[in-house]
């Protein structure tokens, strides 16, 4: 497995083999739980997203073979996805304390 790793500096968004994101938490503009709509790049792989991470720029997700996408909307599926916003969250609100 290739879990979402929320770390200090970053948020690790990966969906098996087939993106990975990482996200500096200055970039985050906001997280919610998932509400259809358009202009997202969906990193869930065959299951329905659950969360969406907005961005205040655009991130390079890395796909197979090194294919690149330049994204601005992120839409996930958490196994948690109410303990993942929440941990998002947090570590928006502690840099916003530095």
């Amino acid at each position: 497995l290739r879990p979402i790793v929320v770390s200090r500096d970053s948020v690790l968004i990966r969906s098996g083999l087939l993106w990975s994101v990482t996200v500096r938490p200055d970039n985050i503009a906001g997280v919610e739980l998932f509400s259809s709509g358009p202009g997202y790049h969906r990193i869930t792989g065959m299951s329905e997203p659950n969360l969406f991470l907005d961005l205040h720029e655009n991130v390079a997700a890395e796909g197979l073979y090194g294919w690149r996408k330049s994204v601005r909307r992120i839409a996930i599926s958490a196994d948690q996805p109410h303990q993942l916003k929440q941990a998002i969250c947090s570590l928006i609100a502690s840099i916003e304390e530095r």
